[in-house]
């Protein structure tokens, strides 16, 4: 020791020169104006050292302000500095929490000095990296009206998403929009996956998913609707000669159709196949199917075919017959003489029942009670008629009659 202090104490008074020489020349440069000392603000910091499998929280690490001395000659920018903060030094057991670290300043110039920073730490959150399987839900949003949407097929049910532990335990599954379009068109294609959490919401802060897109296909398809429209009976021929029909029902008189709203819209009425009666002479039952029109179906409990009952009347018809009149109600010893010998009585019936009557059978009536001798103007009435036989006319509807009084009794001679 006693050497070291000889070697230090040796020469002593030159070193001491050089000292004072040395803050004299520095003293001279500074107020000559060879260096200046300013301060350069907002240069960003850099991190360095990140631990593997780790994830830095997305936020800005901030800038800090230089006090640094330079030659006047120096040209000084945001690049002559290195500032860095090193992740190394963050304290993973507690990971997931803001810890501050402290930064570092370096000037890459040699005539730049760097004299002091601030600040001189700054707030870093470092988290694990970890991974986990998630569900795909595929999601369409409101469905437009008149449209069915079928169950979505996915090209995976499940994906694998990695990023920070602490958020990444917010995430409960992967969704898929797809917007269902008012076209009705089916949905084929790949679809871009978000993470959400159970409320539905975006977690997207340094999470990665695996595969990222998946292909999602789903049947679109209008909505179907039913409508009840009447049955119309379509029927072809004619009964046997001498029938009519009288009645033609449809069990059931009404069918429901299924189909889009837009070809069920123009649809009033379903008819059945033609159903021939020609030649029938009694009732007659028959399955008629129905013609269902194109783009729409029977409803599902529906038949195909209806039942038609068809009832028949005996048929129409009318015949003129040439008859004599009579008077009725003389009085008595009177003679009634019609001044008209044949008058048309027109008749309606059944053709049957008309070709059972004669004109011999058909004598017109002429009511001349009350009525004396002389010549009167009498209205023709119809005698009795066959049940389901009419009067249609009588031509003419009066006649002229000519009444006799009764002959005068001659006188007996006188014995």
């Amino acid at each position: 020791s006693a050497a070291l202090m000889g070697r230090l104490l040796r020469n002593w008074h030159l070193k001491l020169a050089a000292f004072a020489l040395a803050t004299i020349l520095y003293t001279g440069f500074v107020y000559s104006g060879t260096f200046t000392e300013q301060v350069f603000e907002g240069i960003p910091i850099r991190d360095i050292g990140q631990p593997p499998a780790t994830y830095v929280s997305p936020q800005q690490l901030g800038t800090v302000d230089i006090r640094y001395r330079a030659t006047t000659t120096a040209t000084v920018t945001a690049e002559t500095f290195d500032v860095t903060v090193d992740l190394s030094a963050y304290d993973m057991g507690q990971s997931g929490e803001p810890q501050a670290l402290p930064i570092a300043v370096r000037s890459l110039n040699t005539n730049v000095t760097v004299l002091g920073f601030s600040p001189t730490t700054v707030s870093v959150t470092i988290d694990r990296v970890a991974e986990k399987k998630i569900p795909v839900v595929v999601e369409t949003g409101t469905t437009p009206a008149g449209l069915i949407v079928g169950s979505p097929q996915v090209s995976t049910d499940t994906v694998t998403a990695r990023g920070p532990a602490s958020v990444l335990d917010q995430i409960d599954h992967a969704r898929a929009f797809v917007r269902i379009d008012q076209s009705g068109v089916a949905v084929s294609g790949q679809v871009v996956l978000e993470a959400v959490d159970v409320r539905g919401e975006v977690v997207s802060q340094g999470i990665l998913l695996t595969p990222d897109a998946v292909l999602v296909e789903i049947n679109v398809r209008p909505a179907l609707t039913t409508k009840v429209v009447p049955v119309r009976l379509t029927m072809s021929g004619a009964p046997a000669a001498g029938f009519d029909v009288a009645t033609a029902t449809v069990d059931p008189p009404t069918v429901t159709l299924r189909g889009l709203a837009a070809d069920l819209g123009p649809i009033t009425e379903i008819a059945t196949a033609p159903v021939s009666i020609a030649g029938i002479r009694a009732t007659a039952t028959f399955r008629a199917k129905l013609t269902v029109p194109a783009g729409v179906t029977l409803g599902p409990i529906e038949n195909d075919t209806v039942s038609v009952r068809v009832t028949l009347r005996a048929s129409s018809a009318s015949r003129t017959f040439l008859v004599g009149a009579a008077c009725a109600n003389v009085t008595a010893g009177s003679a009634c003489l019609p001044q008209t010998d044949q008058l048309a009585l027109t008749l309606s019936g059944s053709a049957a029942a008309l070709d059972a009557l004669s004109a011999g059978d058909l004598t017109l009536v002429l009511d001349v009670a009350g009525l004396g001798p002389g010549t009167h103007t009498v209205n023709a009435s119809a005698p009795a008629l066959p049940t389901g036989i009419t009067v249609v006319g009588i031509a003419p509807a009066a006649v002229v009659v000519e009444i006799q009084p009764p002959a005068t009794p001659t006188p007996s001679p006188t014995p």
